[in-house]
């Protein structure tokens, strides 16, 4: 009895290790897979919006099938149609997608133009993709991703407003302060004007002043002239 019950044990303990083995390989497996994803990412300075595909895991993706739904455009890839130009880059298939790899494409501006095919504010993408041991493929049968860019539009907009804002404060300081040194300028004159008007001595003594230092250069240069019975005679042209 305690022989059958030995060996019992001995098989369950068999079976636990081997279920413990398995659930550690394929642990070891997905932690090894890729893993690639879409998102959507504003930049605030520049005032876009960009979609973004990169490979978070640590192998690399390999045949990347990436797909839209129909509320992005099938229309003329152009810059005026920027989701058509989305569906267009991204229409062929990826060979391999490595680790960490991003790639990343405008799908909206802050200003839109009258011509431009908006961006759907939300869309889905599916994505399809194998490891690098090519025995499942990924993404095809789980739930596509919805991406939004609504609430980045109003974010954009919000802090380029702000951005504008603090560009047209610095051209009015600027041109606050060429209106003061022009203002400078003329409150100098005026001081001047004042100050003849208000103060005919001080204006007196300044004209003697110069009138003063006009007579010592004359003086000098009467100085420095050679003496008349010293200088050359003229010559008598015939």
């Amino acid at each position: 009895m305690w022989t059958a019950i030995a060996a019992l044990a001995a098989v369950v303990t068999a079976v636990m290790a081997i279920r413990s083995l398995n659930a550690q390989k394929r642990i070891a497996k997905d932690s090894a897979r890729p893993v690639v994803v879409p998102t959507i990412e504003a930049d605030v300075r520049s005032g876009k919006i960009e979609f973004v595909l990169k490979n978070y895991g640590l192998t690399p993706a390999l045949d990347l099938d990436v797909s839209f739904d129909d509320l992005v455009s099938h229309g003329e890839p152009t810059l005026d149609d920027l989701g058509a130009m989305l569906r267009s880059a991204l229409s062929h298939r990826i060979p391999v997608f490595a680790p960490g790899q991003e790639w990343r494409a405008v799908i909206a501006f802050r200003t839109v133009d009258e011509d431009e095919v908006p961006i759907p504010d939300t869309f889905t993408v599916t994505l399809g993709y194998v490891g690098p041991e090519r025995d499942v493929r990924f993404g095809e049968d789980e739930v596509p991703f919805t991406l939004s860019v609504k609430h980045l539009k109003g974010m954009v907009r919000t802090v380029h407003s702000d951005h504008d804002v603090e560009q047209r404060i610095k051209q009015v300081r600027n041109a606050t302060d060429n209106q003061r040194g022009v203002l400078d300028r003329r409150l100098s004159g005026i001081a001047e004007t004042l100050e003849i008007a208000l103060t005919p001595e001080r204006h007196e003594a300044k004209l003697k002043a110069a009138e003063e230092q006009r007579r010592r250069t004359d003086d000098l240069m009467r100085r420095l002239q050679p003496p008349k019975d010293e200088q050359e005679p003229d010559v008598e042209t015939k």
